[in-house]
């Protein structure tokens, strides 16, 4: 026959139920460093003057992002977006006129696409665009095509972004010391 342990232990913190007026959610953060932070957050993010914030929507709208993508790379890059590189699969070939419509509205920065297949009347526009049209590379030689678009540009890699599909094109980015990676369906409003 067993026998029943029915003797009282202590509770831990963590087993304790909440006091009365606690609404149950997650413990405040009320450290030193939580409110550093807090404000800092706050502070880089106050809206700039005016003029500061018309500048920004201009850049941004030039290279086809939101205010809020550029604004992020000047705050943790320290500088302005200047180029991209597109990096184009197979199956993104169904959407080459929107791919051209977006770079031709695009003023003012250096383009490179990486495409493994593209039609003659694609590969014509982007080079009229002062495009530099690669094949498209492996996770191997895509740094190359990006070290050869630094050059080419004569900007630093962090002044340029790139345009991807996967995980491993945001890694590669990362690498390269890129100043963004942008998702290509959000980038150029493509349907999955």
């Amino acid at each position: 026959m067993r026998r029943l342990d029915c003797s009282i232990r202590p509770v831990d913190d963590a087993a304790k139920p909440a006091p009365v007026g606690h609404n149950g959610g997650p413990p405040l953060d009320v450290s030193w460093n939580a409110w550093v932070w807090r404000r800092a957050h706050a502070e880089a993010w106050r809206p700039p003057g005016r003029e500061i914030v018309l500048l920004r929507l201009r850049r941004a709208a030039r290279l086809g992002l939101g205010y809020r993508d550029y604004t992020a790379v000047i705050l943790d890059r320290g500088v302005h977006l200047s180029g991209l590189i597109v990096v184009m699969p197979d199956e993104r070939l169904a959407s080459e006129q929107r791919v051209l419509c977006k770079l031709e509205s695009l003023s003012d920065c250096h383009i490179a696409v990486c495409a493994s297949s593209s039609s003659d009347m694609f590969s014509e526009r982007v080079r009229k665009l002062g495009g530099y049209l690669a094949a498209m590379p492996d996770d191997e030689t895509l740094p190359k095509v990006i070290k050869d678009l630094v050059v080419r540009s004569q900007f630093a890699p962090s002044a340029l972004f790139l345009v991807g599909t996967v995980q491993r094109h945001r890694q590669i980015a990362e690498r390269a010391g890129l100043g963004l990676f942008v998702d290509a369906r959000r980038y150029f409003e493509l349907t999955v």
